[in-house]
């Protein structure tokens, strides 16, 4: 906001003013009590529990602008040996065009005896992690389960538009967070709070400060939780900062004296009309001298007998053949397309823009999608904050059927986006008709299909033969590519079956990503069974990604959120040594969950004297539970855990 906001301001002073901010924490006054502590009250299993944690975050005129100083001061309790990673600070900072610095920064370890081990000023450093972000770093000395650990710092910034987040939540639990905002009347900001925490105490209060002789209102608000649970990340999920309690701020308009209103955030149809104008987004893909060198090297390319989804993947291997992903997400290209088709690199957007210019060219209607990936977050359609979107995919219309793209990956088919991308919305900017639209997830299936023959020492001799399709068939046609010998093969069964040995047969369809993917392989797995006297005891599930439940926690607060719908079918046909009879076969299970979102068969039969059929079936079909859904989620993969461990046993006649 440098310079712009403050045009009608030069005639004024500097602002001065000063509020005490009342901290329930004081640098080093750290109680008997919580030296004495050796495990947290309201969570025995902690490592560590966060005494307190403050914040207080203003905004101040510094200079000859605006600034947001945010001064935070936190105390830990290490209560053993894995609570020693909390020891490591790291301050992540906005570091390009030193638009933010980390200063007075102060750190120290109280021992369980009351000594005070102090950081030196050689042992905090600066890191740059890419090129818009550093941290700043520090390792505190003398740790030991029940130290205190207690460090402060400040933040001063130049970003005004979005205040630092806060979170009142972390993987362990927090005693007090508190949130001091104060801000003056000129600007007004949202607050956008999430997570399943209600606050224990939210109040604003009016105070006034000096302006060149007139007085100025701010307002001051106290944002407090206590008694906070640690959140424990556990698979499934977007990202943990979708769950965490935390609050945001987002500059909503400004009214200085002697000026008009101006609002910031606009609407969704002035952003999008901004969007169409705008140099590192429409204008890339709308104006044919951005995107020239690849339109020119792009001619004779297609055949016009082609369908339009024959077109688009000749257009999409074109662009990755000659442009790489730096593994970069952004929601803009970030310069002009020619440049970048030049150095043969782009950002997630570069390639899908490049894209969408060469679609519409060809005539099929393409359109881009800005969508926040599941790393970064959810969306909040409430508020055009452009600042929420980290990347780009493509809408286009395929021979009547509307499908999204998202290069990157010449393995993965048209229609099938990143699963990063996989994050239930987006929106569709168009030159008219801007839009939220779902982006529902596309599925992927597996089926194996193993014929084994026993031996009496317990070796499994056979083949397995592999279907895959959608985002199933991604990782195993790589696989293929990058060794013809099924060396993943190898790698999965070793795991297992330390003295596997494979051997790749043929595939099918290994490059023509609009069929399903086939494998073929020989195993052997020596002493896949334990024999015992007169018995032999086999694991007949021999492969299946679900030897073990995802789902660890009793009770969890956040919701499931599976990418894509799944199934994997896994059938059987095993023939026993000669002289041996079935003893005992699992039992058959027929279990669905709630709503018919998904279902497990299981059945192990005896065909013969000499043949056992066993078919294991696992369907999931919906892919967001809520976390009153959990119970039943976590029971259904606890059976099929169960259930792929049972053993068939045989008995010498």
């Amino acid at each position: 906001m440098k310079k712009s906001i403050l045009l009608t301001l030069v005639i004024f002073m500097a602002i001065n003013y000063s509020f005490a901010q009342k901290k329930f924490i004081k640098w080093g006054k750290v109680s008997p009590e919580e030296l004495a502590m050796t495990t947290y009250e309201k969570d025995s299993s902690a490592s560590a529990v966060i005494l307190a944690d403050f914040g207080q975050t203003s905004i101040e005129y510094i200079g000859e602008d605006f600034k947001t100083i945010f001064k935070h001061h936190r105390r830990i309790k290490i209560l053993n040996e894995a609570g020693f990673e909390y020891g490591d600070i790291e301050i992540p900072f906005y570091s390009k065009r030193k638009v933010e610095k980390v200063i007075k920064f102060e750190a120290q370890v109280i021992a369980p005896d009351g000594t005070v081990s102090k950081i030196s000023k050689a042992d905090v450093f600066e890191e740059k992690v890419n090129d818009y972000w550093s941290q700043k770093k520090a390792s505190l000395p003398n740790l030991a389960p029940g130290s205190i650990i207690e460090y402060k710092y400040e933040v001063h910034s130049e970003r005004i538009f979005e205040l630092r987040e806060w979170y009142f939540q972390e993987e362990i639990p927090i005693a007090h967070s508190q949130l001091n905002v104060t801000i003056p009347e000129w600007f007004d900001y949202i607050y956008l709070f999430q997570g399943n925490n209600s606050f224990t105490k939210k109040e604003s209060t009016t105070l006034q400060g000096a302006l060149a002789g007139r007085t100025i209102q701010f307002t001051k608000t106290e944002y407090i939780i206590k008694d906070v649970p640690a959140l424990k990340q556990e698979r499934y999920i977007t990202t943990m900062d979708d769950y965490l309690a935390r609050v945001r701020f987002q500059l909503n308009a400004t009214n200085f004296p002697g000026s008009f209103y101006k609002a910031y955030l606009s609407t969704w149809e002035e952003l999008a009309e901004n969007l169409m104008e705008d140099t590192d987004f429409a204008l890339q893909y709308t104006k044919k001298k951005n995107y020239s060198s690849l339109a020119k090297d792009a001619e004779g390319l297609l055949q016009k007998d082609w369908t339009q989804e024959q077109k688009t993947y000749a257009l999409s291997n074109f662009i990755m053949s000659n442009m790489e992903w730096n593994g970069r997400y952004s929601a803009y290209a970030r310069g002009n397309l020619n440049a970048f088709y030049a150095d043969k690199v782009g950002y997630s957007a570069t390639l899908n823009l490049a894209l969408i210019a060469l679609l519409r060219d060809a005539g099929i209607k393409a359109d881009p999608v800005m969508i926040s990936t599941r790393e970064n977050g959810k969306m909040v359609p409430l508020y055009p904050i452009i600042d929420q979107f980290n990347h780009t995919l493509v809408q286009a219309e395929l021979d009547g059927e509307i499908k999204f793209i998202d290069l990157s990956n010449k393995f993965r088919p048209i229609g099938y986006p990143k699963v990063s991308s996989l994050n239930g919305m987006g929106w569709l900017v168009k030159e008219t008709g801007s839009q939220w639209i779902e982006l529902k997830a596309p599925g992927g299936n597996e089926a194996f299909m193993m014929s084994f023959d026993l031996t009496e020492e317990g070796d499994l001799v056979g083949k397995m033969t592999g279907s895959y399709s959608g985002y199933s068939a991604v990782s195993e046609r790589r696989s293929y590519f990058e060794d013809k010998n099924a060396k993943h093969w190898k790698e999965r069964f070793s795991e297992n079956y330390p003295d596997v040995e494979v051997t790749a047969k043929e595939t099918e369809n290994l490059t023509d990503l609009s069929q399903k993917f086939k494998d073929n392989i020989d195993i052997t797995l020596p002493e896949a069974a334990q024999t015992n006297g007169d018995f032999i005891y086999l694991s007949p599930v021999v492969y299946t990604k679900f030897d073990e439940n995802f789902f660890k926690l009793e009770k969890r607060s956040y919701p499931v959120d599976i990418p894509y719908p799944f199934k994997e079918q896994y059938v059987l046909s095993l023939t026993i040594p000669d002289g041996y009879q079935v003893e005992e076969l699992p039992e058959a299970v027929n279990v669905a969950l709630p709503n018919k979102a998904g279902r497990f068969q299981f059945s192990a039969t005896a065909m013969n004297k000499n043949q056992i059929q066993l078919l294991s079936k696992i369907t999931v079909s919906q892919t967001k539970y809520e976390v009153e859904e959990y119970p039943f989620i976590k029971e259904f993969f606890d059976l099929i855990v169960e259930k792929h461990a049972e053993q068939i046993v045989l008995k010498k006649s």
